[in-house]
C-alpha cells in the first residue's frame, strides 16, 4: 500500500488538519480520512472517513479519540492510556453487518526507549489494545452471530521534535467464532509503515 499524509492549518494554533489517503495494489482499494487533531493527538473534529473496494465500502459515521500522548513528560518505563470510539457502516451487495453501538477500544501505552530512524532521534512507544465485541453478519440469506476478539500490539517510532511518526509496526491477532460453534477463525497479520519521503517543516 501507498499512503499520503497531508498536513494543513486547523482551527487554531494549537491544532492541525490531517488528511490520509491510502491506495492498495488493486485500483478499487482506496481509503481516506480527514481529521482535526490537537497537538497531543486528540480528535477535535471528525470530517470524513471511508474505505472502498470491489467487495464493498466502509464509511465512518463518527470517530472520537482521547489524547494519545501524555499530558506530562514521561521517562522510559512510564505508562499511560487513552480510549477510542468509531461508528462504522458497511455497504455491500453480499454482506450485511449489524453491531450494537460504536466500536470502542482502550489502548495502553508505554515508553520503551529511544531509537534512530533515518537520522532522526525517535521515542519508541509500545501500544497494546485488547477488544471483544459481538457482531451479526448476513450473507446469502444466512445469518451468523459472531464473537470477535482482537489483540493489537504496535511499536511506534515517534520523532518528538518534528511531531511525526516516522515508522510503525503493527501486529494483530484476531479470533472469531459463532455462538453455536459452527464457525471459527484465527487470523494473524503484521504491517510495517515507513515515511520514505519526508518533507520537514
Amino acid at each position: 500500500n501507498t499512503r499520503k499524509i497531508i498536513f494543513s492549518p486547523g482551527m487554531s494554533i494549537d491544532d492541525f488538519e490531517i488528511k490520509t489517503e491510502t491506495k492498495g495494489d488493486n485500483l478499487n482499494e482506496v481509503s481516506s480520512n480527514t481529521l482535526i487533531l490537537s497537538n497531543r493527538g486528540e480528535i477535535l473534529k471528525f470530517i470524513t472517513g471511508e474505505y472502498g473496494s470491489s467487495k464493498g465500502k466502509l464509511k465512518i459515521n463518527s470517530w472520537t479519540r482521547e489524547p494519545i500522548f501524555p499530558e506530562k513528560p514521561v521517562r522510559i518505563g512510564d505508562s499511560w492510556s487513552y480510549t477510542e470510539k468509531m461508528n462504522v457502516k458497511l455497504s455491500s451487495y453480499w454482506i450485511t453487518r449489524k453491531v450494537n453501538g460504536p466500536d470502542e477500544i482502550k489502548v495502553n501505552c508505554r515508553l520503551t526507549g529511544f531509537a534512530e530512524v533515518q537520522g532522526h532521534r525517535c521515542a519508541v512507544i509500545e501500544s497494546v489494545a485488547v477488544s471483544t465485541k459481538n457482531e451479526s453478519y448476513t450473507a446469502l440469506f444466512k445469518t451468523m452471530n459472531l464473537t470477535i476478539r482482537a489483540h493489537i500490539t504496535e511499536e511506534t517510532f515517534f520523532d518528538y521534535k518534528l511531531g511525526l511518526e516516522l515508522a510503525k509496526r503493527t501486529k494483530t491477532v484476531t479470533s472469531s467464532f459463532s455462538k453455536d460453534m459452527t464457525f471459527s477463525d484465527l487470523s494473524k497479520a503484521q504491517t510495517i509503515s515507513v515515511i520514505l519521503n519526508n518533507k520537514t517543516p
